[in-house]
């Protein structure tokens, strides 16, 4: 990796202010702390721009984070600004990391629907800061690579999920997806690839995760945003 700080986008949810009767965008501050911690600038991107793909031009990040909290169809504010960075994002080859709804969104980006709620659909429990065990199933996918192992655990905190039998029946319509780790079983699609753009997903929380699985999923996008970088 180049030395310069890269400026990495990240989405934000969309909460109800009840003491002054307002929307407002926000996110926990953990993240502008990790993201100057590893030396990036956080470019947050507000859910009410009008025209969308002109700031997203203009902020000129070399990543985006698809940032969790909130269901899809909650706020459609927030719907629809992520659907247009995924849009832009693989239109411009800038690198997409999607974390928890993150991953959703990228789901249904691309027509695949989601378990909209686990326990009542899989008698899962609904997960809250559940501690997983995620099992790569694609010895030559991307997240082996990265985590250097078969078996990794990872902090969880969602409700929903892709659909994984839905996803397995009709996965010839997605030949640049890959569904490269579960866990429950094989009940929760925890990792998606896209193997036509530096493009990826994970339902659990990296960070959230310590150790190598956090260190190792954020050098990846870093990685990435420096190519990009040099692309420019």
């Amino acid at each position: 990796m180049t030395n310069f700080k890269k400026k990495i986008g990240i989405t934000l949810r969309v909460t109800d202010e009840k003491k002054y009767v307002e929307k407002r965008d926000s996110l926990s501050h953990d993240w502008s702390g990790f993201l100057e911690k590893i030396e990036c600038i956080p470019i947050f991107i507000p859910n009410t721009i009008t025209n969308k793909e002109e700031f997203l031009n203009e902020i000129n990040v070399q990543g985006f984070i698809l940032s969790g909290g909130d269901n899809i169809n909650d706020s459609p504010e927030r719907d629809s600004t992520e659907k247009a960075i995924i849009e832009f994002g693989i239109k411009n080859k800038i690198p997409l990391f999607g974390i928890c709804r993150g991953m959703q969104v990228l789901t249904v980006s691309q027509g695949i629907p989601l378990y909209i709620d686990i326990k009542h659909e899989l008698g899962i429990k609904n997960r809250r800061y559940t501690l997983d065990l995620v099992s790569v199933n694609d010895e030559n996918s991307l997240i082996k690579s990265l985590m250097k192992k078969s078996k990794f655990r990872g902090v969880e905190l969602h409700h929903q999920g892709l659909h994984v039998p839905y996803f397995l029946k009709h996965i010839e319509n997605w030949p640049h997806l890959n569904l490269t780790a579960t866990s429950n079983g094989g009940k929760i699609g925890e990792v998606l690839e896209f193997s036509n753009r530096p493009v990826l997903g994970v339902q659990f929380h990296p960070e959230y995760t310590f150790g190598k699985v956090r260190q190792n999923l954020f050098k990846w996008l870093l990685n990435k945003a420096c190519e990009n970088k040099t692309q420019l």
